[in-house]
């Protein structure tokens, strides 16, 4: 279980968007975020599992690397 305070970014799962918490719900164990939507700023209600770890980050970044290699072929 990973603690995340405000005013730290974070890679969402749902949109692979960078935000920002806004706000900890202490209660719910979920988190105020903000992030841009083309020029929209908007806010969502997440928990821990929509936001992408460093770990899962590097799978996710080098099996985009790979394709994107396969495909320049």
């Amino acid at each position: 279980m990973k603690k995340y305070y405000a005013d730290q970014r974070v890679l969402l799962r749902k949109n692979m968007k960078l935000g920002q918490i806004v706000k900890s719900l202490k209660k719910d164990n979920k988190y105020v975020v903000s992030y841009y939507e083309g020029s929209v700023l908007k806010y969502d209600i997440v928990t821990e599992l929509d936001i992408i770890d460093d770990k899962e980050y590097e799978i996710i970044r080098k099996r985009i690397n790979l394709i994107n290699k396969i495909l320049d072929s």
